[in-house]
């Protein structure tokens, strides 16, 4: 499956659970809950090529995905997403489209990621998640430097797997049976109130 197809899923899913839950999706958010869906697949244990696009980090050390940029305009032009003012809510069009698309293979593996991407933002505000989210230290290098760069690199990746190897230490014995939405929070809450990246890129 092409890196568009796999991103045109993440636009619908991430949608629909932004409407269900708030007003719909900025675009910002949209890159933003894509990318915390990518980090929780590397810390489930897949590589980072797993997720099938990438990611570059902004000058403002924001994650962004080009893959997803193109498929959030692809599912616009088709009727799939609904405009408000400042965001994009799935259309019914968009989710009979999901409807279709969730049951195969490459999509339905990446929907535990996608959901606990998504109770992440149940459980704390967007702009807070966000921010914490800032200081992954891929982003936190980016931002450090002024510089817009490939997420997940050999150096941000071993960098933030260290800190998914501790989390997943602290939690161990005690996530039997829930998903993958509360180390999320944790790593969340981790970063807003220690901000590791200040350390990690001195």
């Amino acid at each position: 499956m092409s890196e568009r197809a796999l991103a045109g899923y993440d636009v619908l899913q991430i949608a629909t659970q932004l409407t269900a839950s708030a007003d719909g999706m900025t675009e910002g958010e949209l890159h933003t809950l894509a990318y915390l869906g990518c980090l929780l697949s590397v810390y489930d244990g897949h590589e980072a090529s797993w997720w099938g696009y990438r990611f570059t980090a902004t000058r403002a050390g924001a994650p962004f995905g080009y893959a997803l940029s193109q498929a959030l305009d692809l599912a616009r032009d088709a009727g799939l997403l609904a405009q408000g003012d400042s965001t994009w809510s799935i259309s019914a069009r968009g989710r009979t489209e999901l409807e279709q698309l969730t049951p195969l293979v490459l999509n339905n593996r990446r929907l535990p990621y996608l959901a606990a991407a998504g109770g992440a933002a149940l459980a704390m505000p967007l702009p807070s998640l966000a921010s914490a989210l800032s200081w992954e230290p891929g982003l936190r290098r980016a931002l450090n430097f002024v510089l817009t760069r490939e997420l997940l690199d050999e150096t941000g990746l071993s960098l933030v797997l260290e800190q998914f190897e501790a989390l997943g230490d602290a939690l161990a014995g005690d996530t039997a049976g829930i998903d993958l939405m509360v180390p999320a929070v944790v790593w969340l809450t981790y970063l807003a109130r220690v901000r590791p990246g200040e350390r990690e890129a001195a």
